[in-house]
């Protein structure tokens, strides 16, 4: 059995684009930044980013498209799916990487209107203390 799969945690780098084609169907697409850090040969600390191009379909375009904005983190789960096409400007023939997202969890909190309640306590959620867990 093959296995096509991708996971990734990072942010957004623009805000999402959403398209609602004349079936109904939809999509949400957006670039998502994930980086790593590691030290060279002199023992700096470097940092290096990737950039991913991310296409989500159906029900799920419509919660990238209410809920998320620049900067928001986000996990996904899905498939690296390559594309060929011409370049509009330039006539020359392209091609690159998409990750067709099969699963989405948002990891900034954030309200329909996009604005970022993370930072907002949750007054229903009670204290507890080491005392409460029973192992």
């Amino acid at each position: 059995m093959d296995i096509n799969r991708v996971q990734l945690k990072g942010r957004l780098g623009k805000d999402p684009r959403h398209h609602i084609f004349d079936n109904g169907g939809q999509v949400a697409a957006f670039s998502m930044a994930t980086s790593k850090r590691y030290k060279n040969k002199e023992g700096e600390t470097l940092e290096k980013t990737m950039w991913h191009q991310v296409k989500v379909f159906g029900k799920t375009a419509e919660v990238v498209r209410d809920y998320l904005k620049k900067g928001h983190e986000v996990f996904v789960e899905g498939e690296v799916e390559y594309r060929e096409w011409v370049d509009e400007k330039t006539g020359a023939k392209r091609e690159g990487a998409e990750i067709i997202v099969k699963n989405l969890s948002l990891l900034t909190r954030t309200t329909r209107e996009g604005e970022n309640v993370s930072d907002v306590s949750d007054q229903n959620t009670p204290e507890f203390t080491t005392q409460d867990i029973p192992f």
